[in-house]
């Protein structure tokens, strides 16, 4: 049998067409390609740096990969069930509020994936009130000493948002990066414009090559928790306070009397060697001897390991004994940060 395209009854476009000259074919799937988002935590479930951010004073990342700019409120929600009828596996939310033109985004490694290619962009919205959401771009950053910063917008620049969720749905087609200088860090960025002073919640965010021309988004690719904190964790890991003494910590040893060393084995090879943060000294203490923690500096990193360094501690005559940097009050913190 010899065919050019396969279409169902009654169907306009075919869901296989087939090269009458080399015999491979383009098929015009919608649901179950994998790996075919390149949006990470779209579906907005993992939030490791917590779930309500309030008013940010500055520009910062909030909900894992989504960052939003100063002046707008920022928190984690949650769906009620069957809230999306058309998916109804989505459970949590991005809720903003903008205040001055603030824009929200994401930002995917490396500008060279996505040199010369038409992507579809979708997402599920809803607001407080009707209101539009307006100005979505994708930005070409190619990065430090790279060449300057190209601009490109989505197909539709605005779209009317009500009080119940809806599905829409842009592409664009980026220049090519031929004749661009690449440098370190590099990335395309996705971002729109917030209303100001409308609370917006929005998930559901995909964005896949176009592979058939249809300008068509597939099914929203849901990925399971583990492998989607995984995803996360390239760009930041966090160890929070897990209630109760002794619940979380770094194990290490006494180096001198007043000197301690502790290690973190990244549970993810991070994306670039990245820097420490910390909530409070205060939330700290050394174990076993319940001794307050003066600093803490990195000392030796890299994308797979960090050792942290705490100087000055009180002399106990402790040189060569086990100690155990322990998180010890609610709200505290020791993370590992290689965001774009």
């Amino acid at each position: 049998i010899k065919v050019n395209s396969i279409k169902g009854v009654g169907a306009t476009n075919a869901a296989i067409t087939v090269n009458n000259s080399d015999g491979t074919c383009t098929a015009n799937i919608t649901n179950n390609l994998s790996n075919r988002n390149a949006i990470i935590n779209g579906a907005m479930i993992i939030s490791q740096r917590g779930v309500n951010f309030g008013t940010l004073a500055s520009t910062a990342y909030t909900l894992d990969r989504w960052n939003v700019d100063a002046g707008a409120t920022v928190q984690q929600a949650s769906l009620a069930v069957d809230e999306i009828s058309d998916d109804k596996k989505f459970t949590k939310a991005i809720q903003m509020q903008g205040a001055s033109s603030d824009y929200f985004r994401t930002k995917l490694e490396d500008v060279s994936n996505f040199s010369n290619q038409t992507l579809i962009l979708s997402f599920y919205v809803k607001g407080a009130s009707n209101t539009t959401l307006d100005n979505i771009y994708a930005r070409q950053n190619f990065g430090s000493g790279g060449s300057s910063i190209v601009d490109t917008a989505f197909s539709n620049l605005s779209y009317s948002v009500t009080t119940s969720y809806t599905r829409y749905t842009a592409t664009v087609t980026l220049p090519s990066i031929s004749g661009k200088t690449v440098g370190t860090s590099s990335y395309l960025e996705i971002f729109m414009e917030l209303p100001d002073s409308v609370t917006v919640y929005i998930t559901g965010v995909q964005l896949e090559v176009d592979h058939t021309g249809s300008g068509k988004a597939t099914d929203f690719e849901h990925r399971s928790f583990g492998q989607e904190l995984a995803l996360c964790q390239r760009y930041y890991e966090r160890l929070d306070y897990a209630g109760g003494t002794m619940s979380s910590g770094l194990m290490g040893f006494y180096n001198t009397d007043t000197e301690v060393f502790v290690f973190n084995h990244h549970r993810v090879i991070k994306r670039a060697t990245p820097s420490l943060e910390y909530s409070a000294l205060t939330d700290l203490d050394i174990e076993p001897r319940d001794r307050t923690v003066p600093n803490l500096t990195l000392f030796r990193s890299d994308t797979k390991f960090a050792c942290l360094r705490i100087n000055g501690v009180t002399d106990d005559n402790g040189k060569g004994e086990a100690a155990c940097l322990t998180i010890d009050q609610t709200g505290g913190f020791i993370a590992f940060d290689a965001e774009l």
